[in-house]
């Protein structure tokens, strides 16, 4: 991702409205595979065009795309243009490509970020109608719902885990994924471009800082670490992730004085 990229991204998210497609294509250009951003949108407007005479669900569902129940963890999984280009990916991922679609037909749906499991919303109606597009596009109840959410987090269900959530919380989720991913594959700077564009996307979260002061002393950036750590401390001193980052600029001291 280019400097003139990621600008683009935070000018999205600063004046809004917010294209989940272009913002999730903008993120999948993090990954050096030289998205074409152009062609990718047109895919989208393609599958749009489409879903104005079959409607959203049937049509994303025909075209078959679907979950990746093998190699879930991949993190091709979580990027929209790998989405598009195999039609499988993880739950978020297909709900992104449902809510673009959506938006750009005028039909009303909304993401539903239950814990462990992501899935979309029908708000067109009296009562939302709840769809599982990693589940093969399947109508949710809400005993369904409950029972996702037990599955796949081990949490009890709360009705508040139906509430609606935000893009930006949207793309804040795919990037935390993505991290995630990278991590157990110790794929550290990859790991670290999430945490620098997860900032962009949600910049008040001190434990993002937290995460690339760790990633970058990770990769042996310690001016980088320990600028990002002192700058953060200047700035949020009261902050209660201080004391995390305190601990990584020790950390950091006592690397140095081991490499002198």
């Amino acid at each position: 991702m280019s400097a003139a990229t990621r600008e683009r991204l935070a000018r999205m998210l600063a004046d809004g409205p917010i294209d989940l497609a272009e913002a999730n294509l903008l993120i999948c250009a993090e990954a050096g595979d030289g998205l074409d951003m152009a062609s990718e949108l047109a895919h989208v407007e393609g599958l749009a065009q489409l879903a104005r005479e079959g409607g959203v669900v049937p049509v994303l569902r025909d075209q078959g795309f679907t979950g990746a129940t093998e190699d879930y963890d991949d993190p091709d999984h979580s990027r929209l243009d790998r989405l598009l280009a195999t039609r499988r990916g993880m739950p978020i991922t297909l709900a992104t490509l449902a809510l673009a679609v959506a938006a750009r037909v005028g039909a009303p749906m909304a993401g539903i970020g239950m814990p462990g499991h992501f899935i979309v919303a029908d708000t067109g109606g009296a009562e939302p109608v709840y769809i599982d597009p990693f589940g093969g596009w399947r109508r949710l109840d809400l005993a369904d719902c409950a029972a996702l959410v037990e599955r796949t987090s081990g949490l009890p269900f709360q009705p508040a885990f139906l509430d609606p959530v935000p893009p930006r919380a949207i793309l804040a989720r795919t990037l935390l994924n993505l991290r995630g991913s990278y991590l157990r594959r110790r794929r550290l700077d990859a790991a670290l471009w999430t945490v620098e564009v997860g900032m962009i996307v949600a910049p008040d979260d001190a434990e993002l800082v937290v995460g690339s002061v760790v990633l970058l002393t990770g990769a042996g950036r310690y001016e980088e670490a320990e600028a990002a750590a002192t700058a953060f401390l200047a700035a949020r001193p009261g902050d209660p992730a201080a004391s995390a980052i305190e601990a990584q600029l020790q950390t950091l001291g006592d690397l140095r004085r081991r490499m002198n």
